[in-house]
């Protein structure tokens, strides 16, 4: 700042000099002179201690680059993981899982898309035998969709092995509780259909990893560096996150433990599971995250374990991530089924079996279904196919008894 000063005073001495040569009047040097030295000591004395704050603030960024957990309240380093987990809320992410209890298993192609209230889950399964996956094996295709009205209408058909529709046990189900007064999933609940696939938004044990922090009686913090070891205990579990501040604050592995008085989404454990299954277990890491600090992190590859207690049941569950877009732009296209659905398709009402709703080609609306006027070109396994059969049998069974009375009468 001083060599500014001298700089600034070296240009307006000559300048002064002349107009003293010149016989300036004392007013005529103050604002030619005076007024202008003034106000440029003034700039450069703000442009130096600008420069100084932005020297000091690069330095602190290059030795720091995220914010350290050991400065951070323990409340603080709770709140940057809510805001972490927050992100997932509006999101069009894709991913893969491998399920397998050890005997049995199926690979799932998962596609979610959510924002706002509506909610989109796709999900692709293939059954698979032992390790191998038999591509002549078919499977199943799953779509649920929330609407802005509350209600949830979920998609079922068969499909071959590579995943393509076959035309037949179509299922349509409806969940409203403006229709039927209850309501089983919501646009919050769906995704946990996904089972321990739904970690890929951060939900576990039936809730989303945030409710156990929000719920919680206790939560503590403990610090190790960039790392923090959360832990959260309450009405729905003890829940343990070791999250990185280097991967924008997201868990890389967790644990849940749910003993019999904690709550299920049915229920309490003992309830669900029954009164001999003293806890049930998961335990989780992540093994690679993707994304950036501008873009946002997610995590890539991740694999879940579920231990039920003294059933000696085991599920494991191992994830790819492919894809992941934070606050996607979607538009009402994008939360329409894919699966080919017929016209005048009967839906069931969930808890309302009574009442008659049909397909009209975008929602469930009431209708009864007309099979002479619109016979459906689906084959359905518990449907259509099971009342021929019935029928079918019924026939046989009266030529028989009408068989065995005429021989009897002759």
């Amino acid at each position: 700042m001083r060599a500014q000063r001298f700089h600034i005073y070296r240009i307006a001495a000559p300048v002064f000099y002349k107009l003293q040569r010149n016989s300036a009047r004392p007013y005529q040097i103050f604002w030619i002179v005076v007024v202008p030295l003034l106000s440029a000591h003034y700039f450069a004395i703000v442009v130096s201690v600008s420069s100084m704050g932005a020297a000091f603030a690069a330095a602190d960024t290059a030795a720091d680059p995220v914010d350290s957990a050991e400065s951070l309240t323990d409340k603080r380093v709770v709140s940057r993981v809510r805001e972490a987990l927050a992100r997932f809320d509006s999101v069009h992410l894709s991913a893969v899982a491998t399920v397998s209890d050890g005997s049995r298993g199926q690979r799932e192609r998962i596609e979610i898309k959510k924002g706002g209230v509506r909610t989109k889950l796709s999900k692709k399964i293939i059954f698979t035998g032992g390790e191998a996956v038999d591509r002549s094996v078919s499977g199943v295709w799953q779509d649920i969709i929330s609407y802005r009205d509350g209600d949830v209408m979920f998609f079922q058909t068969d499909t071959d092995g590579l995943s393509n529709q076959i035309d037949r046990n179509l299922g349509l189900l409806l969940f409203s509780d403006r229709i039927a007064g209850s309501q089983k999933f919501d646009s919050e609940t769906l995704i946990h259909s996904l089972n321990d696939a739904a970690i890929v938004v951060w939900n576990l044990g039936d809730f989303p990893i945030v409710k156990y922090l929000d719920s919680a009686d206790l939560v503590s913090v403990s610090r190790m560096g960039r790392i923090s070891e959360v832990v959260a205990e309450g009405i729905l579990g003890k829940l343990m996150l070791r999250v990185d501040s280097s991967h924008g604050w997201l868990p890389e592995s967790f644990e849940l433990l749910k003993l019999p008085f904690h709550r299920t989404a049915n229920g309490t454990v003992s309830s669900v599971f029954g009164d001999s299954v003293p806890k049930v277990e998961w335990t989780g890491a992540i093994s690679s995250f993707s994304g950036s600090s501008e873009s946002g992190y997610f995590p890539s590859e991740l694999n879940v374990t579920r231990l039920i207690a003294s059933a000696d049941e085991r599920l494991e569950t191992e994830i790819s991530i492919e894809q992941v877009v934070f606050d996607p732009e979607l538009s009402e296209s994008d939360f329409q089924t894919k699966i080919r659905i017929p016209v005048g398709e009967q839906v069931r009402v969930d808890e309302a079996d009574h009442l008659p709703y049909i397909w009209d080609g975008e929602r469930a609306v009431p209708g009864v279904v007309n099979r002479a006027a619109n016979p459906s070109q689906f084959r359905r396994g518990n449907g259509h196919f099971s009342r021929l059969a019935v029928m079918g049998c019924t026939t046989f069974v009266l030529a028989l008894l009408l068989f065995y009375a005429r021989r009897y009468a002759a």
